[in-house]
C-alpha cells in the first residue's frame, strides 16, 4: 500500500525521524516492521518505532547510509508518497505477561524498543521496564531528552543510556553487556526484548542467558 509522508525531524546528521500515514488501515503489534520500496532501490525493512494508535500513523528513525536509506533522508519531502509492505516480524510486546521487560538497544535498534516500551507503559503493569539505549557518543542518543523525561514522568520506566566510544560526565560508559552485567545479579524472571548490530546482539543473548533467562523470553528479529 502507500503512505503519505506527515513530517520530517531531523534527529541527528544522518539520522531522521518520519512520521508516515499508510492510505489503508494498518494494523500492527508493537515491535514490528515494515518494507518499503521507492525509485526502484532495493527494498529494506524498518523498524515501527511507534506503539498501535488510533489515528493510523506510524513512525520511522532512518539513517542515511546509502541506497534507499540515503535516498529517503536525502530526497524526500512531507507530502511525498511511498510503498510499503507489512507489518512484519515476530519481535513483539508480549502483553499477557508482566515481568519485569528489560529492553536492550544500538544505535536506531532503539526503534521497535520505543514502541514496546511505549505499549507496555500504557497497559496496567507494577513491574519496572528497564531500557538501557547504546550509542557511540551523547550525540547519537538521538531521543535521550525525550525517554529521560519519560522516565521522570512514570516511575515503572528505568532509563539507561550507554556511551562506548566519547566519555561524557552525564552518561554511563562502556557497552551494554558490561552494564547489564553489572547492574542485574540474575535474570530468571525477566522478559527481554533486544534490537541492534547482530554481533551485539549475540554478545547480549549469551549474557542474558548466562544471568539465568529463559531462553523462550528472549525476543529479537
Amino acid at each position: 500500500m502507500q503512505a503519505k509522508i506527515l513530517r520530517i525531524q531531523q534527529v541527528y546528521n544522518d539520522l531522521k525521524i518520519f512520521t508516515i500515514e499508510p492510505q489503508k488501515v494498518f494494523k500492527h503489534k508493537a515491535g514490528q516492521y515494515l518494507m518499503v520500496f521507492a525509485q526502484g532501490y532495493e527494498p529494506r525493512p524498518y523498524s515501527i518505532a511507534s506503539a498501535p494508535n488510533d489515528d493510523n500513523t506510524i513512525e520511522l528513525h532512518i539513517r542515511a547510509y546509502g541506497g534507499l536509506s540515503s535516498f529517503l533522508c536525502d530526497t524526500l519531502n512531507e507530502g511525498d508518497m511511498i510503498d510499503i509492505e507489512g507489518p512484519l516480524g515476530s519481535c513483539t510486546y508480549k502483553a499477557q505477561c508482566k515481568k519485569p521487560i528489560l529492553a536492550l538497544a544500538g544505535g536506531t535498534g532503539l526503534a521497535p524498543m520505543k514502541a514496546i516500551i511505549e505499549k507496555a507503559l500504557s497497559t496496567k503493569r507494577d513491574n519496572p521496564v528497564y531500557l538501557y539505549h547504546g550509542a557511540k557518543d551523547k550525540d547519537q542518543l538521538y531521543l535521550n531528552n525525550t525517554l529521560t523525561q519519560w522516565a521522570q514522568d512514570d516511575p515503572r520506566l528505568v532509563y539507561r543510556p550507554v556511551v562506548s566510544h566519547t566519555q561524557d560526565s552525564d552518561i554511563p560508559y562502556g557497552f551494554l553487556n558490561e552494564h547489564i552485567a553489572q547492574d542485574f545479579e540474575s535474570l530468571k524472571d525477566v522478559r527481554c526484548y533486544m534490537s541492534g548490530p547482530p554481533e551485539m546482539l549475540a554478545s547480549l543473548r549469551d549474557l542474558v542467558l548466562e544471568k539465568k533467562i529463559d531462553e523462550k523470553r528472549i525476543h529479537f528479529d
